[in-house]
């Protein structure tokens, strides 16, 4: 498989579904931007998807309604409460371990380092496949790592083991080491196609108007909730039939992530925040969706498989439909805030990848062995990266 293109889903028209979900999301941003103001959020979201998806029972729209106005809010209020620990002196790293910990209440501690394990396997196999990818994207010649280097790295199986309140603790630092990278090499893989923007219609300019006074003034609640139920219609009307069956909140919590990261590609290219900047925020975003992640999949009690849900959000899934909203988005906001969201996500490019190869240096050995026996496990399982989710939450 080659290696730029790794996360590329065999089948899937990209092309093609751009140019589907781009009147989905119009719709919804258009709607969102009338929206009368005593009208509760859930209330117009239920309203809309009901419009949307006339077929299904009102208990099946109010379901994901809430599931997705519930993930939208749960990520904002992560976030805030990462900033404050941040501002307080201390890492998102702890703050994520000291989260995860009280999520986690009432767990067996076993079974708890088990689930533990199996994220921070599965984000470091993810970021090894993303530092190859990013590798051979940045220089033809150059592939992070050689069969001989696979054999040298190393990492105990942690699961199924007696764990002990120290070991949890290290090993959820260590989670939120692996998130970081895996919101930094979000910047590095960039979010839009190479596709032509003209297959996409000019977009309505209340629809436009209401995106990019979303990212300009950070007032975002409307734009994710509006974004997740549109790619969540898609879903339902075999747009994107690789997610089908991924549950509402985790499709709210990868694209509540987007928007933030927009956000945050905005204030860099109009210089109110610096490089530096740009790469603690993304790993403090990533931090948020581990963490909204986790919550979902406790709060719905199927977490035997939590560590490839997560795995599959920061890569096959995240990856496309971040590349399929970006691309739409940036269409939808194609005057000023579209393209200075571009252009800040290029211009930061470089700079987060020479980051992510340093950071990587110190926590590959974190990948080890499960690289040789998963690597071609992944590659060939991107095709049906949706099978796994039917059978956790259907």
């Amino acid at each position: 498989m080659d290696d730029k293109n790794i996360y590329q889903i065999k089948g899937f028209d990209e092309e093609k579904a751009i140019r589907e979900v781009g009147p989905i999301l119009d719709r919804f941003y258009k709607s969102y931007s009338t929206k009368p103001q005593e009208l509760g959020i859930r209330e117009w979201l239920f309203a809309r998807l009901k419009e949307e998806l006339p077929n299904h029972e009102d208990s099946y729209i109010e379901r994901i309604s809430n599931d997705i106005v519930d993930s939208v809010c749960t990520f904002d209020e992560d976030l805030k409460s990462i900033d404050a620990s941040c501002e307080k002196g201390y890492p998102k790293e702890q703050w994520l371990a000291n989260s995860l910990e009280q999520s986690s209440a009432g767990l067996d501690v076993n079974e708890y380092g088990n689930y533990l394990a199996d994220i921070n396997k599965n984000l470091a196999l993810n970021n090894a496949m993303a530092m190859k990818a990013i590798t051979a994207k940045a220089d033809e010649n150059t592939v992070i790592f050689t069969k001989n280097q696979e054999q040298d790295l190393e990492i105990n199986n942690q699961d199924d083991k007696d764990w002990n309140s120290y070991s949890i603790k290290v090993l959820a630092l260590n989670v939120g080491k692996q998130a970081t990278l895996s919101g930094v090499t979000w910047l590095c893989m960039g979010t839009e196609s190479n596709i032509d923007l003209q297959i996409l219609k000019k977009d309505d300019a209340g629809a436009q108007d209401f995106v990019s006074k979303s990212i300009k003034s950070g007032i975002d609640y409307g734009l994710k909730v509006a974004t997740a139920g549109a790619i969540k219609v898609a879903v339902e009307n075999d747009i994107l039939p690789f997610l089908k069956d991924t549950p509402a909140g985790i499709l709210a919590g990868i694209t509540s992530g987007m928007v933030e990261n927009y956000k945050t590609a905005w204030k860099f290219i109009n210089g109110e925040i610096n490089g530096h900047e740009v790469l603690d925020r993304v790993g403090r975003v990533a931090t948020a969706q581990v963490k909204n992640v986790f919550d979902f999949c406790l709060k719905k009690k199927n977490c035997e498989q939590i560590g490839e849900t997560i795995g599959s959000v920061f890569g096959p899934l995240g990856n496309v439909v971040g590349k399929i909203v970006g691309t739409v988005v940036s269409n939808v906001a194609n005057t000023e805030a579209g393209k200075a969201i571009g252009e800040g996500i290029k211009q930061i490019a470089k700079p987060a990848v020479n980051y992510a190869k340093k950071y990587w240096d110190g926590i590959k050995k974190t990948a080890g062995k499960f690289l040789d026996n998963s690597r071609k496990s992944v590659c060939n399982g991107l095709k049906n990266v949706g099978n796994f989710l039917k059978s956790l939450f259907s």
